[in-house]
C-alpha cells in the first residue's frame, strides 16, 4: 500500500527510484521488526501452534535481523544519490540504522533474551518512524514547496 501510495501522490511512474528507494527500506525493515517479534512473542506463537524462526532458533533470527538491517544503510544513502532527499537523511539515518544494527547484534549474542528481542523490536519502530518522517520532511520536492509557501508570506 505506501509504495501505491508514493506513486499515485507523486504521480511517478511504479518503477521510479523514489518508489523503489522508499519501497525497499519498507521490505528491508520489515525483517528485524518480525524477527524481533517473533522472538519476543515465541511462546504465544508456540501456543498457537505457529512455527517462527525467533521460537526455532532465535540466533538465526538475529542475524536475519542484523544482514537486513545492514542494507537498510545503502538504501538510505540512495535516496541522496537519485536527489530524492538532502544529505540530511542519509547522514541521520545512519544514527537509527546503527542503533537498529546494534539490537540486531545484541539479539545475536542473547538470542534467549526476551529483553534483547524486545529492545529490537522498539529500535525497529523507531527507525521506522524516523525514516518515515525524513522521507517526508528531507524530500528535496517538500522542500522546495515549502520554500514557496513560505514566501508567499513575505510578498
Amino acid at each position: 500500500p505506501p509504495l501505491m501510495g508514493i506513486t499515485a501522490v507523486n504521480e511517478q511512474k511504479l518503477m521510479s527510484p523514489y518508489s523503489l528507494v522508499w519501497g525497499g527500506i519498507l521490505f528491508i525493515w520489515q525483517i528485524p521488526h518480525f524477527m524481533a517479534l517473533s522472538a519476543m512473542c515465541s511462546a504465544d506463537y508456540e501456543k498457537g501452534g505457529f512455527k517462527m524462526l525467533g521460537m526455532e532458533n532465535p540466533k538465526l533470527a538475529g542475524v536475519a535481523a542484523f544482514t537486513h538491517t545492514l542494507t537498510l544503510f545503502p538504501l538510505c544513502y540512495m535516496a541522496y544519490y537519485y536527489n530524492i532527499t538532502n544529505i540530511l537523511f542519509p547522514i541521520t539515518s545512519t544514527i537509527f540504522n546503527s542503533h537498529l544494527l546494534y539490537k540486531s547484534y545484541n539479539l545475536i549474542q542473547q538470542p534467549n533474551s526476551s529483553i534483547a528481542a524486545r529492545n529490537l523490536f522498539v529500535s525497529s519502530l523507531f527507525n521506522l518512524m524516523y525514516n518515515s518522517g525524513a522521507m517526508i520532511f528531507l524530500n528535496n520536492e517538500f522542500l522546495t514547496r515549502a520554500d514557496i509557501f513560505l514566501k508567499s508570506f513575505t510578498k
